[in-house]
């Protein structure tokens, strides 16, 4: 009878350390989870002035392939100083050094893909007469022209067509240089709206009456 109290309680002394051992590995495998959720959770993100460099670099970055598509020149200064006051500090300016992103001469072909044509649209001109033009975009390498018609892609190229046109007399447009700086300016803006989806436009149809 002792004996067997005795081994009832070395088994309950051997099951008290096993289930010691379980909530230490419990403990620890919780304390790991911890660690690694608060490391993911809680670990700082980009600095203000990381992310206003990024946002200066993008912008760069999209001026320069909008004004190269249009034939435009765009100066870019060897070095762009951009103060920010991060909100960590308050009242502490950070000074980034943004470097263009233009390093080498890019053929513009080499950044085109389709081409997406559109219907041609009638346009009243600032003198009473009418001007109908057809535009065509020129989408970025790997755009999809079909998906981008049935996405109704060029309304707002069609909005920025009108918006200029509507400013100019039938004189003014006879006059080859008004038309040639009024395509590079409706390009760029095209450019710019699209965040360079559409790379530029050209002119399908240009009958004036």
């Amino acid at each position: 009878m002792a004996k067997k109290k005795k081994a009832e309680a070395e088994d309950g002394e051997e099951g008290a350390k096993k289930g010691g051992k379980k909530k230490l590995i419990g403990g620890v495998v919780l304390l790991v989870v911890g660690l690694y959720a608060g490391k993911t959770f809680f670990a700082p993100g980009p600095s203000p002035a990381a992310i206003a460099a990024a946002a200066v670099a993008k912008e760069t970055a999209l001026t320069e392939l909008c004004a190269r598509q249009n034939g435009v020149q765009v100066e870019v200064k060897p070095e762009t100083t951009l103060t920010t006051t991060p909100a960590v500090k308050a009242g502490t300016p950070t000074t980034v050094a943004v470097t263009p992103t233009t390093t080498k001469v890019i053929d513009p072909l080499t950044e085109r893909g389709p081409v997406l044509s559109m219907d041609p649209i009638t346009v009243n001109l600032a003198d009473g007469h009418y001007l109908k033009i057809g535009l065509a975009l020129q989408l970025k390498l790997g755009g999809d022209a079909v998906l981008a018609k049935t996405d109704g892609l060029g309304a707002k190229a069609l909005d920025l067509a009108i918006a200029e046109i509507s400013t100019k007399t039938m004189a003014e447009l006879g006059k080859e240089p008004v038309r040639t700086a009024m395509k590079e300016k409706l390009g760029v803006e095209t450019c710019h709206s699209y965040d360079g989806e559409v790379l530029t436009v050209f002119f399908t149809d240009f009958v004036m009456q």
